[in-house]
């Protein structure tokens, strides 16, 4: 019976963690907005980038998830018939009213910030920022997020 477990265990050594290392790349952190501050539109956002990467730019979001590494930001426009009729698409106003910003700096001022909707309708809105490489192309899984309350000036 002992030998029986021994070998069970042995079989199970695919699953341990010893020796990974495990951490949250903090490279990139937002200066501004504060974390659940009140701001006004339009809204600057900064941050600082420990690693930048050489041609590269950012993407920030406003109230939704990032796209997988190595996409670039057509794929928010992945399934969208009317934007697939378009070469032109999608442009900047096409992204800006999805909450998508590409810039080329760490600073950026954002004019339109997308309506909460549905049951999120009372909450704050939520900021993320990735790396993109010279490509336009996500780089790795690096973001930082933040989130803020839109009021009226």
């Amino acid at each position: 019976m002992a030998v029986a477990a021994v070998a069970v265990l042995a079989g199970c050594s695919q699953f341990a963690v010893d020796g990974l290392a495990l951490r949250a790349d903090r490279s990139i952190a937002i200066a501004a907005p504060a974390d659940r501050a009140g701001v006004t539109a339009p809204l600057t956002v900064t941050w600082t980038d420990a690693t930048p990467k050489p041609g590269g730019s950012y993407l920030v979001l406003i109230d939704r998830a990032p796209m997988p590494p190595g996409e670039t930001v057509e794929w928010f426009a992945k399934g969208d018939a009317d934007c697939a009729a378009s070469a032109a698409c999608p442009d900047e106003l096409y992204l800006a009213r999805r909450g998508v910003t590409v810039a080329a700096s760490t600073s950026v001022e954002i004019a339109i910030v997308p309506e909460l909707k549905g049951e999120r309708s009372n909450t704050f809105h939520e900021l993320t920022i990735v790396r993109l490489d010279a490509d336009g192309r996500r780089d790795g899984e690096t973001s930082a997020t933040t989130q803020f309350e839109l009021v009226e000036p």
